[in-house]
């Protein structure tokens, strides 16, 4: 990616893309959406891996969400 304003669309398009019902619903979706390594830390303070996201996230029955005060933070060159 070019810049930081075209990576930042592009990885909050994603995000978007994830928090629609008929994606959080198909496992095909999930698993292209998420990478192989994925871990999320939840604000629990849980960690989760990509497996047990894709569990969670089809059973969730909340109607369309959506983002708010999003931004990137670049942590490493390969981790957004």
């Amino acid at each position: 990616m070019n810049n930081q304003k075209e990576m930042t669309e592009t990885i909050r398009l994603l995000e978007e893309k994830l928090l629609e019902p008929s994606v959080r619903h198909s496992v095909d979706d999930l698993k292209e959406l998420l990478a192989d390594g994925f871990t999320e830390f939840g604000r629990s303070g849980r960690v989760f891996d990509k497996k047990a996201v894709i569990g969670r996230i089809q059973k969730d029955e909340t109607d369309k969400m959506n983002l708010s005060d999003f931004k990137v933070v670049i942590l490493a060159p390969d981790i957004i």
